[in-house]
């Protein structure tokens, strides 16, 4: 018996001995590759235009350049569009993108882009603006004023918004923003600036238990805007309220401007997976919430969306 346990701290000792001189340090950038990231939001308003960039291995400080991009649109017919590059200077950066100005794509068309740099692996992916569902009836009122609960010197604005919308089959997702035209009180000029500003209405100033007929989606807001869909078989009467805070002593508000848009389905999961990684970034045991991804052999999103309504609330 003492024999089997001396051998047993033997090969114990062995075991230690042996794990501490054969330890290794890991690369963690051999986890990752550069990849080829393509960025598409395409709707009938514009030309399609495409951003392409190459993804960054963990911890690493890699270029993120490009060379020998190429990038073509494929109809469904098989006819390709070549896009060209285009560059141009916005605050202090350089920003290209690939383009045609003389192609618009069309609504209810399954588009394809492929695209290509060196020494990254080719990537493709389709997408369709989706067709409109009709606003049978919108309403933006039940304006409220109070003092702002976070901040002294400020004031809460807030708004009912109600969509009734056109009663399609299958589900259906949305975007909602909304800007405000601020006043700026005049220089010594006495001519007031009129400014409109997309970030228009916060987290802290939706009420999200005054929300109907949203199905189990709920609202989802995210940069300065809201996501909802319409789900098969749903109620098509939409209703909640937003806000925002000014402050009341320096300046005042002359309009309110709300844009509702159809969005693909792919637009809408990379929009929504988007903001639950921003609900958890500070969350060091919160389960790491993966992006929402439709590029083939790469990552990023090709996501169609057309503009449904426009509407303005104009203040007294």
């Amino acid at each position: 018996m003492m024999l089997r346990f001396k051998l047993l701290l033997l090969l114990f000792g062995i075991f230690l001995l042996t794990s501490s001189t054969c330890e290794k340090t890991f690369d963690i950038d051999t986890l990752d590759t550069p990849r080829l990231v393509l960025n598409c939001i395409f709707t009938p308003k514009k030309p399609l235009a495409v951003a392409l960039s190459a993804s960054r291995p963990i911890i690493s400080a890699d270029s993120r350049v490009l060379f020998g991009e190429s990038v073509e649109v494929v109809k469904p017919d098989g006819n390709i569009i070549p896009l060209n590059m285009e560059t141009i200077v916005k605050d202090s950066t350089l920003i290209s993108w690939f383009v045609d100005s003389t192609f618009f794509p069309e609504v209810g068309v399954n588009y394809t882009i492929n695209a290509s740099a060196n020494n990254v692996e080719p990537v493709t992916s389709n997408n369709t603006i989706p067709e409109k569902v009709n606003v049978l009836n919108a309403s933006f009122d039940s304006l409220l004023v109070e003092k702002s609960q976070f901040e002294l010197g400020q004031r809460d604005i807030w708004i009912n918004v109600e969509f009734e919308l056109e009663d399609k089959p299958g589900d259906h997702f949305y975007h909602f923003y909304a800007y405000r035209q601020e006043i700026l009180w005049a220089d010594s000029t006495g001519i007031p600036d009129y400014t409109f500003h997309d970030t228009y209405f916060n987290n802290d100033l939706i009420d999200l238990n005054n929300s109907i007929g949203l199905g189990s989606s709920g609202l989802v807001y995210t940069d300065n805007s809201l996501l909802f869909k319409d789900e098969d078989g749903g109620s098509n009467f939409v209703s909640f309220d937003i806000g925002f805070t000014f402050r009341h002593t320096s300046e005042a508000i002359r309009n309110l401007r709300f844009e509702l848009r159809t969005v693909s389905e792919e637009y809408y999961k990379f929009h929504v997976a988007k903001r639950k990684q921003e609900l958890v970034r500070n969350d060091e045991f919160a389960e790491p919430i993966i992006a929402f991804n439709n590029i083939e052999g790469g990552l990023g999103l090709f996501g169609g969306y057309d503009i449904v309504q426009i509407d303005s609330l104009i203040m007294q």
